[in-house]
C-alpha cells in the first residue's frame, strides 16, 4: 500500500495565510470601496461627469505643462501673467479651460433656477392648510425646502467661484493643488 498523503486544496499550514488575505479583501471592500459606490450612487453618479472632463483638461496639462511653465516663469508679475496661444497644444487647453468653466457655469445657473422654482413650489404647498396639520408632510416639505435653498446657496457660490477661475492659469495652479493623476482616478 500506498503511504503518500490524499492531495487536498488546503495549504500545509492550514490555510490560513488563504483565509487572511480572503477576510482583508472583504473588509477593504466592505469598509473602502462599498460605502464609496454607495456615496456615488446617491449622488446620481453626477461627480464622474465632472471627473472626467477634468481628466481631459489635466491630461492637457501634462502634455502641455513644460511649454506653460516656461511662458509663465519669466520675469513678468503673477498678476499679468497670461498664455499666449503660441502652440496649438497650449491653444487646445485655452479652449478646453473656457468650454470647461462656460459649461459648468451654465449647468449651475440651470440648477439654481430649478432650485427656486422647487423652494416656490415647496412654500406654496406650505401654504395648504392639510400640509400644516398632518407632521410628516410639514417636516419632509420643511427638509425640502431647506434642501433646496442649501442648493441654491452652493450652485451661487459655484458659478461665483468659478466666473473668477477663467484665467489660464489657474489650471495649473488647480492640477497642482488637486495632485490630480488621471490614471488613478479611472481605476
Amino acid at each position: 500500500m500506498d503511504n503518500t498523503p490524499p492531495l487536498t486544496d488546503v495549504p500545509p499550514d492550514g490555510g490560513s495565510t488563504t483565509n487572511v488575505r480572503t477576510l482583508k479583501y472583504i473588509l477593504i471592500f466592505l469598509l473602502s470601496a462599498l460605502p464609496r459606490e454607495i456615496y456615488l450612487y446617491f449622488l446620481l453618479t453626477l461627480p464622474l461627469l465632472y471627473v472626467s472632463r477634468v481628466d481631459e483638461i489635466f491630461q492637457e496639462v501634462e502634455r502641455n505643462k513644460s511649454a506653460i511653465e516656461h511662458k509663465m516663469a519669466n520675469d513678468v508679475p503673477p498678476w499679468q501673467q497670461t498664455l499666449a496661444a503660441d502652440s496649438p497644444g497650449i491653444t487646445r487647453l485655452v479652449n478646453s479651460w473656457g468650454y470647461f468653466i462656460d459649461s459648468s457655469v451654465k449647468e449651475w445657473e440651470t440648477l439654481n433656477i430649478v432650485s427656486v422654482l422647487l423652494s416656490a413650489a415647496i412654500l406654496t404647498t406650505l401654504q395648504i392648510d392639510g400640509v400644516v396639520t398632518d407632521p410628516y408632510t410639514r417636516y419632509f416639505a420643511l427638509l425640502a425646502l431647506v434642501c433646496s435653498l442649501m442648493s441654491l446657496l452652493y450652485g451661487c457660490l459655484y458659478v461665483i467661484r468659478f466666473n473668477a477661475m477663467r484665467r489660464t492659469r489657474k489650471i495649473l495652479k488647480w492640477a497642482e493643488v488637486t495632485q490630480f493623476k488621471p490614471k488613478k482616478a479611472r481605476s
